[in-house]
């Protein structure tokens, strides 16, 4: 399975799972492949730097991390990184459920999935 297939699978079980998320999928001409997870008001993402042949996941933080390609946890595997995005997704789980939100709070979670053309998009509710 390649990355893009990888990064589909990860949205659509996100999107199936335990976690409120709304998911989107960006691939470029590069061979780069990003998942945004946006959940509890906050933007996770997963990435494929093809250059760097790894994959790196972090929180984004505009205050902290502007417009950029660093992370803070990079893996040479996507499974790696799947379960780093997941423990991110529990810590937010915990701090929503702390703080009194779930999810996205009165929104109903979408989810939209763009393919590398650009054309292709998949909601689900």
């Amino acid at each position: 399975m390649g990355v893009y297939e990888d990064m589909t699978g990860l949205a659509d079980e996100l999107q199936k799972g335990t976690f409120s998320v709304r998911t989107e999928i960006k691939a470029f001409p590069s061979g780069e492949v990003w998942l945004d997870v946006h959940y509890a008001g906050r933007l996770f993402l997963i990435v494929y730097l093809r250059r760097e042949q790894c994959f790196g996941v972090d929180e984004y933080i505009r205050e902290r991390d502007g417009i950029g390609t660093d992370f803070h946890f990079s893996f040479q595997d996507f499974e790696s990184a799947k379960a780093k995005l997941l423990s991110l997704l529990d810590e937010a789980q915990s701090a929503a459920a702390l703080a009194g939100k779930s999810g996205f709070g009165e929104q109903t979670p979408v989810g939209t999935v763009h393919g590398a053309d650009g054309n292709r998009a998949v909601s689900s509710q």
